[in-house]
Parts: structure tokens; C-alpha cells; sequence
């Protein structure tokens, strides 16, 4: 036998004993289905089943790995991807069993003071614990407006721990660490995460990874509701709420708030950052901001990091790991059938990574990443190029004002990101004038007016003059009526951007009209090619990106 036949089959006896070992193990039919593989001490028959698993993935991928031998008939094996689908289903079992037996119990009592969750509590501070009254404290002190929401954010943004089991039988009691108000709880031994993990990667791998997010939402729900039991929170209709009295309202009202901090400390997937950048980065693009002003989502993340980083010295304690690429999914017609989605890393995000930068850091600096390039998606709605990059500007202008204003988002972003920032900016306001006034200074040149190849002022083409004069005021014409409707909210970027136009327009427009007027004003009609004086140009340039119409003969003077 040569090597290469030696080889087939080794990999078809490898093949075939990691399907004997999988069908061994089928939920539905197997004589140890009383037994998970994943309890005890014994790693050895879980650690064989994972590898049979990966063989398996492996066979389905390479289809002339899995062709068998001549002795092989279907009675004897499955085949590999029959086999595969079996191994999915007992391992979705397996984690479901992980999740369920060996999660920690919560000690529900930790989170907050249960006695201030009695029918016949009062609002009176008195009943609330020393966490619950330091907050109480910061929200009287901070207003109901943004005090209290930046601590929801804060306290949001930093946790990432659920409740424990229904039913299941804890092994021990939750580590549970506290900063200030914030809770951090262990839910499961580091021994089970690694379990689950190699769970799911072998789910997601194989094009399970729905399969394998259900069981965990079905798994973690349960605790989650558990927890809420526990806290005396009942679940009542709209209709239930509405027969009740007052005070008993209120004192269920009570409740519900003081189970919400609870639910905020131990409950809430650090994920929330995570979620939170997927939901900036996939924010639809559906209708353009009128007049290119800065969209109500670029203020809404700058206030949102803003809020974070005044919490800067809780939440490097908590976030402790690096924000993860974005991926866009897509189904191929071969893995369609099999639930499988592919994920590709999306190419255009430019992540800045400098050495050393705290977790926390990278977070905020990856929300302004994936902030930019849903703004640049949005750029595209508007069908004037001019447009597309005075929104741009004025959106990334807003965002470096904003890390500029505070010291401590300034501190966690850092100066090199924020010099980046600066030049995104100044590239959009060089693109703007670009497609704005190339055009109409295009109208103001020396090019073609001169005929027979002469160069003295009897040598101009009166009729090509005229005709510049015409496209030049017919182009500014459009341009003011146009973009006095266009808005630069930024008093001081709307003057700069206003001086930078004039700087460029004015000059051209003196010379082109010192050097050539006179060949109009000798002839009939002048008033008709000649409509603005140099003044009457600066005197419009005030009307630029003021949001409203403007009037034009309101402003020219007679010349």
C-alpha cells in the first residue's frame, strides 16, 4: 500500500471512530443519555468528544475526507454530516446542563436591603441600605435630569453579571465584589466557563450559533426571573395595575425601584458597551438631517461617552477587556442550509490602538470609530456632494468640541486620536469648498477670453466675457439661494467657514473685475452681466449656513 493510501485511510478510520464515539453519546437514543459529559472530575470522554466533534466539522468541510472505505456501509456509521447534526444536539444539552447545574447561587440579600422592600416600607431614607441612600443622595444633588442618568449609565455601562438558576442546585455561594453602589458577581467557576466556552465555539464553528444563543437566553431567563421572585417583583397585567389602590400601587412602585437597582447591579450583559458599539455602528440610514446639522445620534454618543468618563476611576476597575472588531454576517447558498452565517470583519473601520491604553479607553475611542463611519454612511443620503461633506464637518467637528470640553474624556481618548479627529475635520471643510466654489472661481479665469492669440485689451472676446459674467452670477446665485439654507450650528466654525470663503472669492472676483469691467460698461445693457459688486459678495457671504432662505436684491447696492 503507497503512503497516500495509507494516509485515506487513516484519516477514513479517524473519521469513523469519531462517529461510532458520537452516536455513542445521541440524546435520543443513547444507553447513557442519564449521563452528561461535562460533570465530574473526569475531563478525559469530554475532551474525546470535543476532538470527535472537530474531526467530524473537519470531514463535512473536506468531502473527500469522508469518503469511507469499501467495507463501510451505512449500517454500520452515519454519515458525517448526520453524525455532526447529532453532536450539535447533545452538545446544545451540554451547555443547557452547564448553565442550569453548576451556576452559582446569588445571595440576593447582598444586592439590596430586602426590608426596604416590605409591603410597608416608607420613601424615608431610613429603610433604604448604605448603597441605596448614597444614591439617593447623588440624584438629589444631581437633579432628576442628567445626575441621575449618568449614574444609570455609569452603573449600565459597568456590569455584566446575571441572576442564578431556576431550580437548579447551587454548588456554592457567588464571590461578589462592591464598588460604591456597584456589584460584581462570579456566576459560574472558571472551570464551567471554559466548558461552556468550548461549547460554543464548536456550536458557532459548525453553524449552530442560534442553537447554542437560545439555550443560554433560555438558561439565564430563568435566573433572571428567579432573582426577581426572590426581590418580590410579580408579574401584573396593565389591567391588574389599573384595580389597584393607590397605596398599594405605591408600595409596589417601591418595590419595582428598589428590585431595578438590584437588577442594574447583578444583572446588566459590561457587554452593554459591546451592544451599545454594534448599535451605533448599525444605526439605519433611512432620511438625511435637513440642512447638513449635526445628527441627534452623533449627539447622543458624544453626551453617552461623556456621561462614562465621568466615572472614569469606577469603571477601569470593571472594564477590563478590549472592545472586539465589528463583523457584518451573511448566509452563502451552501451554508444556508445548515443555518450557518458567515462573518466577515468590515474593512473600513480604522481602529487606533496606541501602546498601553486602558480597556476603557479603547471602548470610548472604538464608540467615536464606529460613530464615523455611520456618519459616513449617512453622508451618502444627500445627493449634493457639497452637502455630504459640510455634514461631515460639522458632525466631526462636534465630536473633537466635545472631547476638547472635558478634561477627563480628553485624558481617556487621548491627544493623538483627537489630532486625528482634527484632521478628519479639516479634510471635510477643504472637500466642502472644493466642491462648492471651484466651480463658480472656474468661471473667473483668463483662459479663452483672448482671441488671435493676442493678449491686449483689444483682443478680448466680448461675447465669451458676457457669457463668464453670466455663468458666474447664475453659479453664486444658485450657491447662496442654496446653502444661506444649509446650517453650521457653530457660531465660531460658521464665521471661520464664512472668512475662508470670502478669502477665496473676493480677490479672484476684485481682479477678474478690475481687469475686465470695462470692456462690459462699454457696452450696452452692463447691469445685465455685471450684478454684484465686490462688497455686495461680502455682504452675502453673512447669509452662508444660517438655515433660512436669503434675499439677495435686499442686499445688492447700486453701482
Amino acid at each position: 500500500m503507497n503512503g497516500s493510501g495509507g494516509g485515506a485511510a487513516a484519516a477514513t478510520a479517524e473519521m469513523e471512530a469519531a462517529e461510532q464515539l458520537i452516536m455513542r453519546w445521541d440524546s435520543a437514543a443513547a444507553p447513557e443519555e442519564d449521563r452528561m459529559l461535562f460533570d465530574g472530575a473526569d475531563r478525559s470522554e469530554a475532551e474525546r468528544y470535543l476532538r470527535a466533534v472537530d474531526e467530524l466539522r473537519r470531514s463535512v468541510r473536506d468531502p473527500a475526507a469522508a469518503v469511507g472505505s469499501p467495507r463501510r456501509s451505512s449500517a454500520q456509521s452515519a454519515s458525517p454530516a448526520s453524525a455532526l447534526q447529532v453532536a450539535m444536539a447533545r452538545l446544545e444539552d451540554e451547555f443547557r446542563h452547564v448553565l442550569v447545574s453548576r451556576a452559582h447561587e446569588i445571595e440576593v440579600e447582598s444586592l439590596v436591603d430586602l426590608s426596604s422592600l416590605s409591603m410597608s416600607s416608607s420613601l424615608d431614607t431610613a429603610d433604604l441600605s448604605d448603597d441605596d441612600r448614597e444614591e439617593e443622595e447623588e440624584e438629589e444633588e444631581g437633579g432628576e435630569g442628567e445626575g441621575s442618568f449618568s449614574a444609570a449609565v455609569a452603573a449600565a455601562a459597568a456590569l455584566g453579571s446575571e441572576g442564578s438558576s431556576a431550580g437548579a442546585r447551587p454548588i456554592r455561594r457567588s464571590s461578589c465584589s462592591s464598588i460604591r453602589s456597584i456589584r460584581e458577581i462570579d456566576l459560574l467557576p472558571p472551570e464551567a466557563i471554559h466548558d461552556l466556552r468550548s461549547i460554543a465555539e464548536r456550536m458557532i464553528g459548525a453553524g449552530y450559533g442560534r442553537e447554542c444563543y437560545q439555550a443560554y437566553g433560555s438558561a439565564r431567563k430563568a435566573a433572571v426571573d428567579a432573582c426577581f421572585r426572590r426581590l418580590g417583583v410579580e408579574k401584573l397585567s396593565i389591567g391588574d395595575v389599573q384595580r389597584l389602590e393607590w397605596e398599594a400601587l405605591e408600595s409596589k412602585i417601591r418595590r419595582w425601584i428598589r428590585a431595578a437597582r438590584a437588577a442594574v447591579r447583578a444583572v446588566l450583559a459590561r457587554g452593554i458597551l459591546s451592544e451599545f458599539e454594534s448599535a451605533v455602528l448599525r444605526d439605519p440610514s433611512k432620511t438625511p438631517v435637513p440642512g447638513g446639522t449635526i445628527h441627534p445620534l452623533t449627539r447622543y454618543v458624544m453626551n453617552y461617552i461623556s456621561l462614562i468618563s465621568d466615572y472614569k476611576p469606577t469603571l477601569a476597575r470593571l472594564i477590563v477587556s478590549r472592545p472586539s472588531r465589528p463583523f457584518s454576517s451573511s448566509s452563502s447558498a451552501s451554508s444556508a442550509s445548515a443555518g450557518e452565517e458567515t462573518l466577515t470583519l468590515i474593512p473600513e473601520l480604522d481602529f487606533p490602538e496606541p501602546e498601553n491604553q486602558p480597556p476603557l479607553a479603547s471602548h470610548l475611542v472604538w464608540i467615536i470609530v464606529v460613530l464615523r463611519h455611520n456618519l459616513e454612511s449617512k453622508a451618502a443620503l444627500y445627493k449634493d456632494a457639497a452637502l455630504s461633506h459640510l455634514f461631515l464637518m460639522n458632525n466631526v467637528h462636534y465630536i473633537a468640541h466635545k472631547v476638547k470640553d472635558s478634561p477627563e474624556l480628553r485624558d481617556l481618548i487621548g491627544d493623538d486620536y483627537l489630532r486625528r479627529l482634527t484632521g478628519k475635520f479639516r479634510q471635510a471643510a477643504t472637500s466642502y469648498q472644493r466642491a462648492t466654489w471651484m466651480k463658480i472661481l472656474h468661471c473667473l479665469r483668463d483662459e479663452g477670453l483672448h482671441v488671435s492669440g493676442g493678449f491686449s485689451s483689444s483682443s478680448i472676446s466680448k461675447a465669451t466675457l458676457r457669457e463668464r459674467f453670466r455663468s458666474f452670477n447664475a453659479a453664486f446665485d444658485e450657491v447662496h439661494r442654496v446653502q444661506a439654507t444649509w446650517i453650521v450650528p457653530d457660531a465660531q466654525l460658521r464665521e471661520e467657514l464664512r472668512i475662508s470663503i470670502a478669502e477665496k472669492l473676493l480677490p479672484a472676483y476684485r481682479s477678474f473685475l478690475g481687469r475686465f469691467r470695462q470692456h462690459i460698461e462699454n457696452g450696452r445693457h452692463p447691469e445685465m452681466y455685471i450684478k454684484y459688486s465686490a462688497e455686495d459678495l461680502e455682504t452675502a457671504a453673512a447669509d452662508f449656513f444660517e438655515g433660512c432662505p436669503p434675499s439677495i436684491h435686499g442686499r445688492r447696492r447700486p453701482h
